[in-house]
């Protein structure tokens, strides 16, 4: 799945996660976990959307040149 696909969909997901209550939430946490492997506390935090976006990794050692 490409990176675009993903933040589309993560986005309407949460939409939808917003406009739940507790037992909507926690259904669609479930679904979620199951859908695609995460851990449910990640799958919180993303659907919360307190994580922080991603800013790729620096190559350890020195610079090229």
């Amino acid at each position: 799945m490409s990176r675009e696909i993903k933040a589309d969909l993560l986005s309407r997901l949460q939409a939808r996660y917003a406009q739940r209550g507790p037992e909507g939430r926690s259904r669609m946490l479930d679904e979620l976990c199951q859908d695609y492997h995460y851990e449910r506390k990640y799958a919180l935090k993303l659907l919360g959307g307190s994580l922080p976006p991603g800013r790729g990794r620096k190559k350890p050692g020195p610079e090229s040149k």
